[in-house]
């Protein structure tokens, strides 16, 4: 179906998509919305999912002067319609804006640097917001670092169970409930730092075990942690 604003109704039939096209462009305010039904069912057949940001004021006067011009409503009237039904749905969109494979700003959207202001004439406009893409995964949903030591010992793969519990502990993302499949099929990417001659010293087991929740998809130590000393150092005891 297409929609027209004048009618208010979906239009039956209006689109037909063919077998031997390639490419399907879909256009619409609910489509990364994961958690509501039926609305879930199209975000996981989506091959690439662009999310066009507008500051909620600009939505307001837009939706306002479209619906008074297609409904021939004063303003007035139009405003108390758009207050109570479409400025709460934006909101509601607007949250979904995480799951987008890229966020292309409106041109009047100063959150994302669109546009150039009085004090800074040179600036450059932002194209779009991109998310990292990661391979094997779908959508990168939440990124968590941590830290982890040990100080009794030289133990890298203490540290590195320490790191990833650090990262997960003081945490709560309900996104990842969102997730198809659920939190217990959401893949994991570790990448573990270590000082230099450390790297084969830890137990990819161990990290993996880590993790109470989803499947951890690879593991990768390398470089980058800090080994340095206390500032204490035992003296024996003379015999």
């Amino acid at each position: 179906p297409g929609f027209d604003h004048a009618v208010g109704d979906p239009v039956e039939d209006q689109v037909v998509v063919r077998k031997e096209d390639k490419v399907v462009l879909v256009e619409g305010n609910y489509l990364l919305l994961w958690d509501k039904q039926p609305w879930g069912q199209i975000a996981v057949i989506l091959d690439r999912a662009w999310f066009v940001a507008c500051p909620l004021s600009d939505v307001r006067s837009r939706v306002i002067a479209r619906n008074s011009a297609a409904w021939g409503w004063d303003y007035e009237r139009t405003a108390q319609r758009v207050d109570s039904n479409d400025v709460p749905n934006a909101v509601l969109v607007e949250k979904s804006m995480v799951f987008a494979d890229a966020v292309i700003p409106s041109r009047s959207d100063p959150r994302l640097g669109a546009g150039k202001s009085e004090e800074d004439t040179d600036a450059s406009p932002v194209a779009a917001v991109e998310v990292t893409k990661i391979d094997g995964m779908a959508q990168a949903l939440i990124i968590e670092t941590g830290f982890g030591a040990t100080q009794d010992s030289l133990d890298a793969s203490k540290a590195a169970v320490r790191a990833c519990r650090n990262a997960i502990e003081f945490n709560s993302a309900p996104v990842l409930r969102c997730a198809p499949g659920g939190i217990d099929n959401v893949l994991l990417r570790v990448t573990i730092g270590v000082p230099k001659g450390f790297e084969d010293q830890v137990s990819v087991d161990s990290v993996r075990q880590a993790f109470p929740k989803g499947l951890v998809h690879s593991v990768t130590v390398q470089e980058g942690g800090a080994l340095f000393t206390s500032g204490l150092r035992r003296i024996q005891a003379p015999a």
